[in-house]
């Protein structure tokens, strides 16, 4: 359970994000944010409002909170 702060433009402060490593994701995991999904290359932030989901092709769909999808 890795975490860091990350400045928050919302509130104009810093919040406590968890770090996951996207290798260790497979598809259908959902990751609720806040949270860093880093990867060699990249790294994506998902903000308090939304949450990630891994999908078949590999690509990290952000579904925002309360939504139907």
């Amino acid at each position: 359970a890795t975490s860091r702060a990350v400045f928050d433009p919302a509130s104009g402060a810093p919040r406590t994000y968890g770090i996951v490593e996207r290798e260790g994701l497979c598809t259908g995991d959902r990751v609720a944010g806040p949270v860093i999904i880093v990867e060699r290359e990249t790294s994506t932030v998902v903000t308090t409002s939304f949450d990630a989901v891994i999908q078949s092709d590999g690509a990290i769909l952000l579904i925002r909170k309360g939504s139907q999808a």
